[in-house]
């Protein structure tokens, strides 16, 4: 406490003041949230008569704060989203977790539409879970989340019979190989969009109400921009069996946004009961 000036208020059972605290900067170095939260955290959500007038902060510490590094329109743009609220996960609890526990965390709630996350009031760097170990964990969960909606949405257009949106759906040069059996050299193969666009087109003509379902078994990083995903998809026709294929895809994330690169098609041996 390093000053205490008192208002005059009439009410005798009443005491108002401006109240000025200092604090050590090494309490939290350079990081300018776990200090503004200590400052003006939940302080405010017990008691409404409480106001912070001002803050002062040494010149050189202020030296290493430029604003904000993407302000608003900048954080719509990374997110997608241009005029509705934006979703934010808080991470809970703010203490205990390991660094996979909160990468889980922010992995549902990602598919779940989530656009951000953030640390919860002051987890900050805690032995058990510092920022050097948590940070790629869940950076690598938002993307595997953003994968698998990817996933999602090019079911959601096949099963639309949305050949122009499958094949937007693709990299410019993304490449399709289909073979009958994991045995068979040969192969067709397919690239490009528009040609890509062609394929679709005629199997949606040739067959009616025809259906997608994946299952996805594993997703890879290969590097942070190339994923490779392996699964099954089941084609069901109306007026035939299921056709079930093993695949492989290779997605590459271009302008913030996973394409699908290459995908090969492997028919499945059948596994005969004695």
């Amino acid at each position: 406490l390093v000053g205490y000036h008192e208002i005059p208020c009439d009410d005798p059972y009443t005491r108002s003041a401006v109240v000025q605290l200092a604090f050590p900067i090494r309490a939290w170095g350079d990081n300018i949230t776990m200090m503004l939260l200590a400052i003006a955290g939940n302080c405010f959500a017990f008691c409404q008569d409480l106001k912070l007038t001002d803050v002062f902060i040494g010149k050189n510490l202020l030296k290493q704060f430029k604003g904000p590094k993407f302000g608003v329109e900048g954080i719509r743009e990374l997110v997608g989203v241009e005029h509705r609220p934006l979703s934010l996960h808080i991470i809970k609890p703010k203490m205990g977790m390991t660094p996979k526990q909160t990468a889980n965390q922010v992995y549902q709630t990602a598919l779940g539409g989530a656009e951000m996350c953030k640390d919860d009031e002051m987890q900050s760097d805690s032995y058990n879970n510092t920022m050097e170990d948590r940070i790629p964990r869940v950076m690598e969960a938002i993307e595997k989340a953003a994968i698998e909606k990817a996933i999602q949405s090019y079911v959601s257009a096949f099963n639309a019979e949305d050949a122009e949106k499958l094949a937007s759906l693709w990299s410019p040069e993304g490449t399709y190989i289909s073979r009958r059996s994991a045995a068979d050299s040969q192969a067709s193969q397919v690239t490009g969009r528009e040609a890509l666009t062609k394929e679709f087109t005629a199997l949606f003509d040739e067959s009616a109400d025809v259906r997608l379902e994946v299952a996805t078994e594993s997703i890879e990083f290969i590097s942070p921009n190339v994923a490779l995903e392996r699964g099954t998809a089941t084609v069901l026709r109306p007026d035939g069996p299921p056709e079930a294929t093993g695949y492989r895809v290779v997605y590459v994330k271009r302008d913030g946004q996973w394409l699908i690169d290459r995908v090969t098609d492997e028919g499945i041996p059948v596994i005969h009961s004695h």
